[in-house]
């Protein structure tokens, strides 16, 4: 399956619009980035569907979550992410 041109439209624009981080204030904050990029894989389902299969075969333990908040709540875990003393995933529920 191939992109048809309104979802490459779709996809530029959430592009320019994606959230911005300036990678050289990270450090001084105590943060970090960590992701891998599958859109290689985009127009490959099978290659994509191996990887999946061999990131679950690791069987990896699930992540550390920290603090939950409800979607009601997501001022307050804004506030609490910003201030960098959260530990853990933060995680907000959505109904």
């Amino acid at each position: 399956d191939r992109l048809g041109w309104l979802e490459w439209i779709k996809l530029a624009w959430q592009w320019l619009w994606r959230p911005k981080v300036d990678l050289l204030e990270l450090p001084s904050l105590n943060r970090s980035v960590m992701a891998f990029n599958l859109i290689h894989c985009l127009n490959d389902a099978p290659t994509l569907m191996a990887a999946m299969d061999e990131i679950q075969a690791l069987n990896l333990a699930p992540p550390l979550v920290g603090s939950e908040f409800s979607f009601a709540e997501v001022p307050a875990a804004l506030r609490a992410f910003r201030s960098g003393t959260t530990w853990g995933k933060v995680v907000i529920s959505v109904p």
